[in-house]
């Protein structure tokens, strides 16, 4: 059925990216729009490779990548998909990393850490004709004003062990100074979601609970990464709390959504 769609002329063709790999694409085709293009940050994989073959096989083709987020791990996740947008330009991952990237050797190889200060102003030089982001006030979208609070939350000795753990596994020291030392963390995502489960069990939903008894019980929206952690901060807070996972149908989400209003 989908190679029957693909063999019709149409003006528009949507498709994954799994697809790029495994169908013969139109070749008359001169636009390409990756949506979350980051996806295609990694230069081993096969939609990555199949994004780059089929997109450049007319050098004229226009190209383009959307992403909140083209660098999910580290400035080197970016390396593929300039690949794609330019393939004469960006040749070489390796030299990418060399020139712009600070490193630390580890047991697989290179382990990128950083831009090199110094290179920041070339790199950003260079990558400033792919670079058309816009800010929500350009698109006229707007967040209200952070509210910062510090919460301490008393570790059990078997967690606080396991947050001992991380500063190691995931930190390094670095000196820039005589009297300075700045602790880098190498994979921001990866710590995150490691510390979600270290803290889930530690005192995070009587955290929650004070915060909204803080807020004289006003209506407050929690949002959660997981979905079991959704359903044990309700029973935390109890029958006033309406729990809507991604679990529910679109109709009974809104549903439960109006009637907590």
């Amino acid at each position: 059925e989908r190679d029957a769609i693909l063999s019709k002329r149409a003006d528009w063709y949507i498709v994954n990216y799994e697809m790029l790999a495994t169908y013969d694409m139109p070749t008359e085709i001169r636009t390409y729009i990756n949506d979350e293009s980051h996806h295609l940050r990694n230069r081993g994989a096969t939609q990555s490779k199949a994004a780059r073959l089929v997109e450049n096989v007319n050098p004229t083709s226009r190209i383009y990548h959307l992403s909140a987020t083209p660098m999910w791990k580290s400035v080197a996740d970016i390396w593929m998909q300039c690949h794609i947008l330019y393939p004469q330009v960006f040749t070489s991952y390796h030299t990418f990393v060399k020139l712009y990237c600070n490193t630390l050797q580890g047991p697989y190889g290179p382990r990128i850490m950083s831009i090199k200060r110094s290179m920041r102003g070339a790199l950003k030089e260079l990558l400033s004709p792919i670079m058309l982001g816009r800010t929500y006030k350009d698109v006229g979208r707007f967040l209200p004003s952070i509210v910062e609070t510090t919460i301490k939350l008393n570790l059990p000795p078997i967690q606080r062990k396991l947050y001992d753990n991380l500063l190691t596994d995931y930190s390094v020291l670095w000196n820039s100074g005589e009297d300075e030392q700045k602790k880098l963390i190498w994979n921001p995502t990866a710590l995150l979601h490691v510390l979600r489960q270290v803290t889930a069990q530690s005192g995070k939903f009587e955290a929650i609970r004070g915060l909204i008894e803080d807020n004289n019980h006003k209506p407050t929206v929690i949002g959660l990464w997981y979905k079991d952690h959704a359903a044990m901060a309700q029973r935390a807070i109890g029958e006033s709390a309406v729990l809507i996972t991604g679990d529910l149908p679109g109709p009974e989400r809104q549903r439960r959504a109006l009637w907590a209003q």
